[in-house]
């Protein structure tokens, strides 16, 4: 369970039908719960890796912006310096 709501199932079976017992009842709870945990942390990941690249996109954005208005701006202010000289 992640938040309230299932995202996977164990199944588990026996030729013979018998209960399991309490440690193996709180073996398989463990296990699932590090799988949920797993399951997470991969999605967080995936999460991390797509926000990294879409902040390496705005950069490379800006940077050529930056670069585009620095070249827009010189040549103007070169011509008003050249007459005032």
């Amino acid at each position: 369970m992640r938040e309230g709501s299932p995202i996977g199932v164990i199944v588990l079976w026996r030729k013979r039908v018998r209960p399991f017992t309490d440690k193996q009842i709180e073996l398989v709870t463990t296990f699932a719960d590090q799988a949920v945990i797993a399951i997470e942390n991969v999605r967080l990941f995936d999460e991390i890796q797509d926000k990294s690249r879409q902040l390496e996109m705005a950069s490379e954005n800006k940077s050529r912006f930056l670069s585009s208005m620095s070249h827009e701006l010189r040549t103007p202010l070169n011509a008003i310096i050249g007459l005032t000289e």
